[in-house]
């Protein structure tokens, strides 16, 4: 009789281990990654509808504004795909005559405030190799872990 007993708590105990994983894997409560941005196969920029969600966003495009600036988008992004065939210096001279176009046809379409905001962003997205702003300066003696 002990014997069994000791099986049926054994038994007992293994079931309940084998579903504690599947439990935890459905909890809910469970905080979820945020989704990474959309970006085009191949890597690169983000995929225009991306870029209007994210310009949208940060300057606060008017339901006018955001089909006229997803057309800039969207033509930027053919005209990029075009430019992937030219030598380097091609590329850079023609994404250099690119942005500015696109900089000129933003201006039309943007307040002062979001044009002015807009410039920003761009500059902190070239960064200082294309022209943008300074890139954040190393912390010293390289990373450091947090200590409390």
């Amino acid at each position: 009789m002990k014997l069994s007993r000791l099986s049926l708590a054994l038994l007992a105990a293994s079931s309940l281990l084998s579903l504690a994983p599947s439990v935890r894997a459905e909890d809910p409560a469970a905080p979820t990654p945020p989704p990474a941005p959309a970006r085009r196969a191949g890597g690169g920029r983000m995929a225009p509808e991306a870029q209007l969600k994210d310009l949208t966003e940060k300057l606060t495009l008017t339901a006018e504004q955001q089909p006229k600036v997803k057309a800039i988008l969207e033509e930027r992004a053919k005209a990029m795909q075009g430019a992937r065939d030219l030598t380097p210096e091609e590329r850079q001279t023609k994404m250099k005559t690119l942005r500015e176009e696109n900089t000129k046809k933003m201006k039309e379409i943007l307040t002062p405030e979001q044009f002015t905001k807009y410039e920003e962003l761009q500059k902190t997205q070239r960064g200082p190799r294309n022209g943008g702003g300074a890139a954040p300066a190393p912390a010293e003696g390289g990373a450091k872990k947090k200590t409390e």
